[in-house]
């Protein structure tokens, strides 16, 4: 095991110092990640990168997370959200506004710096008032359908925050969130891929190995935080069936 965790981190730093650093854009003040195919950028990836920079430890420049983090802050939108950005798409989503809402609470653990509290109780805020019903959270402006992976991310996000920041309503909201993707789960143990047409023109009422994979990895972020029993059964058949169909 400890090889394979050797192996996969020695690929996890050669990706990121060969193909990802080269891409980073500094600024005075911030640095970016611009997509070399289509020329934009995404707010998710940086989030991401400064994720992974700190979980793994990869970058010592503490200096490149700080610019990232700027660039992020400087993106925010009067009501607290970030757009989901993508060649032909972009509007403010809740799903984006929660990842990269982690990201920031990764730096604020880690470097400690006030000026992220402001963001990221604005992001907490925007991704409370996206929640239509309990536990179902609308995506972004043209993507409504009921998607129990976005639901896991931002109960991740709300569960982490309530654990972090000691904020009861976000506690509460992730377990109800928590919930509601649980009775969405089918008997065989899937999580299905939307369970709501929203503005789909038809029902993607369907197991999907890749939002099997993200849900669960969401969904057991809730579960470190909220440790509740419920919440580990229904994991347990997610994996089951996960592995019955590799």
């Amino acid at each position: 095991m400890d090889n394979a965790k050797d192996e996969a981190y020695e690929l996890s730093t050669k990706l990121y110092f060969d193909g990802i650093k080269p891409l980073i854009v500094e600024k005075e003040n911030y640095a970016y990640i611009e997509d070399p195919i289509f020329c934009i950028k995404r707010n998710r990836v940086v989030a991401e990168i400064i994720k992974a920079m700190i979980r793994l430890k990869i970058e010592t420049d503490d200096n490149i997370i700080d610019k990232l983090s700027n660039y992020l802050i400087k993106n925010q939108k009067s009501d607290g959200s970030w757009n989901e950005i993508h060649p032909k798409y972009d509007q403010p989503s809740s799903l984006i506004t929660s990842i990269v809402g982690e990201a920031l609470l990764l730096v604020y653990e880690k470097y400690g710096k006030k000026k992220l509290e402001e963001s990221i109780c604005r992001a907490k805020n925007y991704v409370l008032s996206q929640e239509k019903t309990n536990g179902y959270f609308i995506k972004s402006k043209y993507f409504t359908a009921d998607h129990l992976n976005v639901d896991a991310t931002c109960g991740a996000f709300l569960a982490v925050y309530g654990s972090f920041i000691n904020d009861e309503q976000c506690t509460k909201t992730a377990i109800h969130t928590a919930q509601h993707i649980c009775n969405h789960q089918f008997l065989n143990g899937v999580y299905p891929y939307t369970i709501n047409q929203g503005n789909y023109g038809h029902i993607f009422d369907i197991p999907c190995i890749h939002y099997q994979g993200v849900t669960m990895y969401y969904l057991i972020k809730i579960y470190e935080c909220l440790q509740e029993e419920f919440i580990k059964k229904s994991l347990m058949k997610a994996g089951d069936w996960l592995i019955s169909v590799q």
